[in-house]
């Protein structure tokens, strides 16, 4: 008697993970590492600011929602200015208005990129609180006489004050009122999010730093490129997709920026939409 044993190989179909919207915006930025690696500067490195870029998006999922070129415009900014978007160290943030992304610059973004002019030999924002003593005097000389309230609670923040000191020993100072800086809040399309919701503070601080930039004698390249993006921030209306056009369009009040902006040579098409069952969050970490 013959036993014929027949093995049955099972054959697991393994289906390719779905691609996630996490998944899809981290390709098309991929993608174009070596345009945005051009544009970073020396002292920043290229993989440390594509992992905090693209954990920025992971971590927030309305960023998600975002048109990638949008994001990628975010990315360029991020990589022309050499400020990390999100992290630890609050250089910048991005937050979504609709579905576009918006790149804010930081107070300590600003300070940042000013300290690296080599013209300051210290600069500072100090909020005033509601119980803290404070007198400030214009004349032929600022003078500014603030004591914290450092025994509880402080109370509201009521000023802002900014003082820069240049190496050559002069000293500038420059004083917001609450109602100055929340003027200048309503005018940011980002009011009603992102650190103006939740570093108030910081802002005020970003706020009184960007005015007393301008009256400083900075030349630095830098600077005011972040105080020129930071203005279109502060404007009215509907904000508008990043196009290619957007991106390539020359400037003719700046000729520094239009070169800036032909070596972004990138293709910025949207990739095709996804499958409504494939718009899961990603489930492992970037």
């Amino acid at each position: 008697m013959t036993t014929t044993t027949t093995t049955t190989t099972a054959v697991t179909a393994v289906k390719a993970a779905p691609v996630t919207k996490y998944g899809t915006i981290k390709g098309f930025i991929e993608e174009r590492q070596q345009a945005i690696a051009q544009l970073i500067p020396k002292h920043l490195n290229p993989e440390r600011l594509m992992k905090v870029l693209l954990n920025s998006i992971y971590k927030t999922p309305a960023l998600q929602d975002c048109t990638p070129s949008s994001l990628l415009q975010c990315a360029l900014t991020s990589a022309e200015l050499g400020l990390e978007p999100g992290g630890a160290l609050g250089h910048a943030y991005l937050v979504p208005y609709k579905t576009t992304c918006t790149f804010i610059i930081g107070y300590r973004g600003l300070i940042e990129l000013m300290r690296r002019s080599g013209q300051l030999a210290s600069i500072r924002a100090v909020v005033v609180h509601e119980r803290d003593r404070f007198s400030y005097r214009e004349g032929i000389d600022q003078v500014i006489d603030h004591e914290p309230h450092l025994e509880g609670d402080p109370g509201p923040l009521r000023f802002v004050y900014a003082v820069a000191r240049l190496k050559d020993g002069s000293v500038q100072c420059e004083f917001m009122t609450k109602a100055q800086v929340d003027a200048i809040k309503g005018r940011s399309r980002a009011s009603g999010s992102g650190p103006w919701v939740s570093d108030y503070e910081e802002m005020a601080k970003k706020t009184v730093i960007r005015r007393i930039a301008k009256v400083l004698p900075l030349s630095s390249e830098a600077v005011e490129k972040a105080l020129e993006h930071d203005n279109d921030d502060y404007v009215d209306g509907a904000v508008s997709s990043v196009t290619e056009a957007a991106l390539a369009a020359p400037d003719a009040q700046a000729e520094a920026k239009a070169a800036i902006r032909r070596q972004r040579a990138l293709t910025i098409q949207e990739p095709p939409p996804m499958p409504e069952e494939a718009a899961s969050q990603p489930e492992a970490t970037p």
